[in-house]
């Protein structure tokens, strides 16, 4: 029989719970990745060399690859650096890509508004 406030001496026994949750795991799935991955870049120093994949992690919204085997130890690059990117949407339909994305003609468009909102309240003085 329990009353309220009484606890076990089982529940006593156990290890409370810590607040803080542990971060989930950042190893890779085996069927995520293959277990290789090639840098595709066109700058990159590295370009054209494949390295093991030790885990995948994201930081800043970007999810990184940290790739070893190289000279100097474990490297860590974005994995669009890689030919582990996701496929070029403009590849796969055999169009030219846009000159200009979406959020870029955006950005414009709020450009070219606050320039002529500033020119009419320059022009009213």
């Amino acid at each position: 029989m329990r009353c309220d406030g009484c606890i076990s001496r089982r529940e006593a026994a156990r290890p409370a719970r810590s607040a803080f949750r542990r971060s989930t795991s950042t190893t890779l799935d085996p069927q995520a990745l293959s277990d290789w991955a090639e840098i595709i870049h066109p700058f990159h120093p590295l370009r054209g060399q494949k390295f093991p994949v030790l885990k995948s992690r994201k930081y800043a919204q970007r999810e990184l690859l940290s790739l070893g085997g190289s000279h100097r130890g474990t490297i860590v690059v974005p994995r669009e650096w890689t030919d582990k990117a996701d496929p070029n949407p403009y590849s796969t339909l055999k169009m030219p890509p846009p000159i200009l994305s979406y959020e870029c003609l955006c950005s414009i468009c709020d450009l070219v508004t606050a320039l002529r909102s500033r020119s009419r309240a320059s022009r009213r003085r």
